[in-house]
């Protein structure tokens, strides 16, 4: 897991934001498709159809991904990039934690912000929600900048 963050590389935003449209999408699609097989629906939501809960999920993820994690993930990448330009093997495990610290802090801030009493789901809900997106923008990496031999 490489960031090119410092490198003369244009591709990165894009992917990046295109990971994280992506992960958007697939935390709604899983939120829905829980929700259908455990039929365990929140009431405000309860009389929609599943496309309804999804466009609604879709929706409210949108401003939270793009307007917290995306810019967070941007300075760890950043931080990471400048601090561990030459140490390739410890350079994936700070990325991970810096990420983790991403979902925590977005998780208390949403609470904060929400006068919600449940920190816990809240965090562990955007912990997972950032580790979704680290996978897609590392198989976005992998894909688009792999050494070609």
């Amino acid at each position: 897991m490489e960031t090119s963050v410092i490198q003369k590389n244009y591709i990165w935003p894009l992917a990046k934001l295109t990971a994280a449209i992506l992960t958007i999408v697939v935390t709604a699609a899983f939120i829905t498709l829980y929700d259908y097989f455990t039929r365990s629906t929140d009431p405000s939501i309860e009389y929609y159809s599943s496309a309804y809960q999804f466009m609604i999920v879709l929706l409210l993820q949108f401003p939270v991904l793009l307007l917290a994690i995306l810019p967070l993930s941007i300075l760890v990448d950043y931080l990471v990039a400048l601090k561990w330009r030459n140490e390739r093997q410890h350079k994936s495990l700070v990325i991970l934690v810096g990420y983790l610290v991403i979902g925590v802090i977005t998780g208390i801030v949403y609470c904060v912000f929400t006068v919600s009493p449940a920190y816990l789901s809240a965090i562990a809900y955007f912990t997972s929600t950032t580790l979704v997106f680290l996978a897609i923008q590392t198989l976005f990496h992998r894909i688009l900048f792999k050494k070609r031999g």
